[in-house]
């Protein structure tokens, strides 16, 4: 070949090179962008299956944990921080509520917004770990680019729109476990990304410690804060371990002992003394441990029915005790879990993420589904943290299929994704309608008493009293000792103006449970309305007695001696009514009403400037009988 020929040979040689150096760019970009689009696909997804969830009403807990809950509705009830080996604060969960409150008192739509939001973060959460997993040294060279952009963009759309999902999103509560779900990811993550640092020779020796200490402290300290929105972060530094194990090892495939054993003892001696300050915890003491961890075998086989069936959801379960591990449906289902379990470690090294996707679920659950006793011993909220390994469980099977039958699978994963996001969004309108949904509840657990007494409170707060009525009557005929049955029927009597019916049903609830600080409150409103004045601050101040912080008596309080003429008393107690609850906006109203009457007119004035100022309308009456 002549010199001419060569050089032109090499010419093109080049330039095919260079040709494929840029469409490999471009293929990068190209995947970025999908990456990219992956993510929002999801969030679209998300805020459509739970748009219809902005006025879904407070629930059960919600009144205890929110509504009633004297804590969140002053910030300044969070300015100290609990004690770190304090396992039941939850003072970052409730300090989310307290600021919903202080933004928006108690409209439904601020809480359900925060909720999607934490639902959302988690998802991206979920595929960013789903994303650093692929890329870990074991992992590295199982996918391309595409495929892992794929399996990313999959395993977020089952965590989304799965239908069990609802429980934790649209229940405002249970905004205790997703955002204890979220920092429990953003710090696996945070320590997986410090793992990587470290592995990266590229950066300065002395940049690349600065980071590692960064990510390993950030990390830390959103497992904290996690802790203290719900206890099942506690199962994080076991995650951790298995998570080094399963994928963090070198190419050589070496697990790093050393790290091992220091997370193993640091998990021992937390452990340690948390049993020493406090012992095994309990929330339901007439539950033998025993009784409950026998229960639960059987609880876990329903849970994973529901992830992988999810229909015939319900709110609350009427589950039955297992008393006996010799109770043939109790032997099935431990063998049943104990073959997932041996499946999972046989086939650890094949297949590793499908492993790491089974123990993730029983690590992950085993919080709520061992052996500390808990009142409901069987509730959906307690698979959104599993779900995660559910999510990675299912595309890893779905890609086995999809390199030998891409088209068939991705048109069964589609489908099957539509399906998960029309049933969340039939499910979330049924959240929508709290008669619908406890009807809903006593059509599969008839005989539990919560869903009958819940379905009388939907009917109270409906207006529909006399099914109400019926309904708190039905309860009492099941269960003649059950004092909120008693008090709220004396509501629905005072909603008939019926005081005296009210009086007698209020009176049955105090005798009942004489400590119970509402009854007392409720019993005062009958006497009020019956202008029966003494009686009623008699009530409103054994409320107050029983609960210091009980906002309501203290508003009760002033509003009686308002309208009794003695404003002295009722500036006193409406002071401290606001003191406890600053969105109670009227009383302005009424102390500067008070205080003009007192002939404080400087103090009146104040009042009127004081709502403007939060930008609170004066009541037009109130400002032509003042007299500054």
């Amino acid at each position: 070949m002549s010199k001419k020929n060569s050089h032109q040979h090499n010419i093109k040689k080049n330039r095919k090179k260079n040709d494929q150096v840029l469409k490999s760019e471009r293929k990068k970009d190209y995947s970025k962008l999908l990456y990219s689009l992956s993510f929002i696909a999801v969030s679209i997804l998300g805020i459509l299956i739970f748009s219809n969830t902005f006025n879904v009403p407070f629930y059960f807990d919600d009144y205890d944990s929110v509504v009633r809950n004297p804590l969140i509705k002053n910030l300044q009830n969070f300015t100290t921080l609990p004690d770190i080996l304090d396992l039941n604060p939850r003072f970052i969960s409730y300090l989310s509520f307290a600021l919903n409150f202080h933004y928006g008192a108690l409209d439904v739509t601020g809480y359900h917004l925060v909720n999607i939001l934490i639902h959302l973060i988690n998802t991206f959460l979920v595929m960013f770990l789903t994303h650093l997993t692929l890329r870990t040294p074991l992992l590295k060279d199982k996918y391309d680019k595409s495929s892992k952009t794929l399996f990313v963009f999959m395993v977020g759309l089952v965590f989304i729109a799965h239908p069990i999902q609802t429980q934790t999103i649209t229940y405002i509560v249970q905004r205790m476990t997703s955002l204890a779900t979220l920092f429990y990811l953003l710090s696996l993550c945070l320590y997986i990304m410090a793992k990587f640092v470290s592995w990266n020779a590229s950066i300065n020796k002395i940049i690349r410690f600065g980071l590692i200490v960064l990510l390993l402290v950030f990390s830390f300290l959103t497992a904290i804060m996690g802790l203290w929105s719900k206890q099942i972060v506690v199962t994080l530094p076991l995650i951790v371990i298995l998570y080094e194990v399963m994928f963090l090892r070198n190419r050589e495939n070496k697990i790093n002992w050393k790290i091992i054993i220091g997370l193993s003892l640091f998990l021992l001696v937390s452990l340690g003394l948390v049993l020493f300050k406090i012992g095994l915890p309990t929330e339901a003491d007439s539950t033998p441990r025993s009784v409950y961890m026998l229960t639960q075998i059987n609880v876990l086989v329903i849970y994973i029915k529901l992830l992988i069936l999810p229909i015939n959801l319900n709110f609350d379960y009427d589950f039955p005790f297992t008393y006996s591990l010799l109770d043939i449906k109790t032997i099935i289902d431990l063998a049943i879990l104990l073959a997932i379990i041996f499946l999972a470690i046989k086939f650890a090294k094949k297949y590793r993420l499908i492993s790491f996707s089974i123990l993730w679920f029983f690590i992950t659950i085993s919080v709520e589904s061992s052996i500390i006793p808990i009142r409901d011993v069987i509730v959906e909220q307690r698979l959104y943290l599993p779900m995660f390994g559910f999510s990675l469980l299912l595309i890893s099977l779905v890609f086995l299929f999809i390199q030998k039958y891409r088209i068939p699978s991705l048109f069964l994963f589609s489908c099957l994704i539509l399906c998960y996001s029309i049933l969340t969004y039939q499910r979330n309108s049924l959240w929508n309608n709290p008669i619908s949904m406890w009807t809903d509840v006593i059509r599969q657990s008839p005989d539990k008493l919560r869903p009958n007494f819940y379905r009388g409170f939907a009917y109270l707060h409906s207006n529909e009293i006399d099914l109400a009525i019926n309904d708190f009557k039905n309860v009492i005929a099941k269960y003649p000792k059950y004092y909120l049955a008693y008090d709220n029927l004396g509501l629905a009597y005072q909603e008939k103006k019926d005081y005296r019916t009210a009086v007698k049903y209020h009176d049955e609830a105090i005798q009942i449970n004489p400590d119970n600080p509402i009854a007392y409150n409720n019993r005062a409103l009958a006497f009020m309305f019956l202008g029966n004045y003494d009686k009623s601050i008699d009530d409103l101040n054994k409320a107050a007695s029983l609960n210091y912080q009980y906002d309501d008596a203290f508003y009760n309080l002033g509003y009686v001696y308002f309208v009794t003429k003695k404003y002295e008393n009722a500036i006193k107690y409406f002071s401290k009514a606001l003191e406890l609850n600053p969105a109670y906006t009227d009383i302005y109203n009424y102390l500067s009403y008070s205080y003009n009457e007192l002939g404080n007119f400087s103090k009146a004035k104040e009042q009127v400037d004081l709502m403007r100022s939060k930008g609170i309308t004066p009541n037009p009456r109130l400002l032509e009988r003042l007299k500054y």
